[in-house]
């Protein structure tokens, strides 16, 4: 007997400071589905205790999906998703189910080409970047001077960064090459990597931040113009009111 979701339900941990939990947070908007939400605050006594009932493996984001029956009944049962890619790629794989064209085209790009690219893009920013990540906190909040020597490793830092610029461009001339042979070539230009704020987008939100709020040296015109439209986007605007009022200070990520 098949099942249709009747609730999700997001759990994210302080805003202030994850990263992870709003990229899981953007794709349930873009997915465009009502949510509910609850965050967690990982300085808790009782953190451990409360995550191990809502994720497997007490890390966060995680999506809570209540199912009903055929005839509507409730099934009794939830299924959780944990980490912000299977999150993402839980939306897309729900709008594709459910005919949700818009949305899916709101997640990836609709041309073969350029979604595979999103994909391995969002899969380098998942898994790489190790000393930006390392020197760079992810803080949505409070900014820092630009001083080097005390935070962080400038070989490997700036290697990164020429990296994600490099990466940046790629998608956008990607989506310029790609657009007129696609329904992409439909939608509006907005500038974002792949014309309009995507997943994609979406994991570097929080690169852009460390970038903006650490002072790290970025002087490309195309880098620089890229960041300020995923500063103003609606969502990314939405979670920084989140963020700021966020009033619960974690040191570690604080004081460096």
């Amino acid at each position: 007997m098949s099942s249709k979701v009747s609730q999700v339900k997001f759990t994210g941990v302080n805003p202030r400071y994850s990263s992870w939990s709003c990229r899981g947070w953007f794709a349930l908007k873009l997915l465009g589905v009502d949510f509910e939400e609850d965050t967690l605050n990982l300085i808790d006594p009782d953190f451990s205790s409360k995550a191990e009932k809502i994720s497997p493996s007490k890390l966060f984001p995680c999506v809570t999906l209540t199912t009903t029956d055929e005839s509507g009944k409730d099934t009794g049962k939830s299924h959780n998703i944990w980490d912000s890619f299977a999150i993402a790629e839980w939306a897309y794989e729900y709008a594709t189910e459910t005919g949700n064209t818009a949305a899916k085209n709101a997640l990836y790009p609709s041309d073969w080409e350029c979604r595979a690219l999103a994909r391995s893009a969002i899969a380098e920013m998942h898994s790489g970047f190790p000393a930006i990540r390392t020197h760079c906190s992810s803080n949505f909040v409070t900014k820092r001077p630009f001083t080097p020597e005390k935070w962080w490793d400038n070989t490997n830092v700036e290697k990164e960064l020429t990296r994600i610029i490099s990466l940046w461009k790629s998608c956008r001339e990607k989506y310029v090459e790609r657009k007129s042979d696609s329904s992409d070539a439909a939608s509006e230009d907005q500038g974002f990597l792949f014309g309009t704020f995507g997943l994609v987008d979406a994991f570097f939100v929080p690169v852009v931040y460390r970038i903006k709020h650490y002072s790290l040296p970025v002087k490309d015109e195309f880098a620089l113009e890229y960041m300020n439209k995923v500063m103003n986007h609606k969502y990314v605007l939405e979670w920084q009111d989140k963020a700021n009022k966020d009033t619960i200070i974690l040191p570690h990520y604080e004081y460096i």
